[in-house]
C-alpha cells in the first residue's frame, strides 16, 4: 500500500449456500460455483461443503473467505471438502479478486 500497489487477494469462485440452508456438519456450504472459476475448474460443486484451506479447519463459509483471502492470487493451494459423506481433497490455482 505504501509503494501505491494494491494488495492481490485469492478468489475461488464459490459463493456461500443461502442462510436458510443447514448441513449437520462444521464447513462452508457451497451454493453456486461461478463458471469459468478456479472452483469449478477444481470440480468444486453446489452442495460441497468445504472443511479446509490449505490445512486450516474452515467451521464457517465466513472462515472459508477469509482463509482463501489470505493467500494472493495465483496461489495454488488445498481444498478440503465433503461430498455425499464422503471427505475429498483438490488442488486449486486462485484467481484474483477484483477491488
Amino acid at each position: 500500500l505504501i509503494a501505491g500497489e494494491r494488495p492481490s487477494h485469492g478468489l475461488l469462485g464459490a459463493q456461500q449456500t443461502a442462510s436458510g440452508s443447514t448441513t449437520n456438519q462444521a464447513g462452508g456450504v457451497i451454493g453456486e460455483v461461478v463458471p469459468g472459476s478456479p472452483a469449478e475448474q477444481a470440480g468444486l460443486k453446489a452442495g460441497d461443503v468445504i472443511t479446509s484451506v490449505d490445512g486450516a479447519m474452515a467451521d464457517s463459509f465466513t472462515t472459508v473467505t477469509a482463509l482463501v483471502r489470505m493467500h494472493p492470487a495465483g496461489s495454488e493451494i488445498t481444498i478440503g471438502y465433503n461430498r455425499d459423506g464422503k471427505q475429498f481433497e483438490t488442488q486449486v490455482t486462485l484467481g484474483e479478486l477484483d477491488w
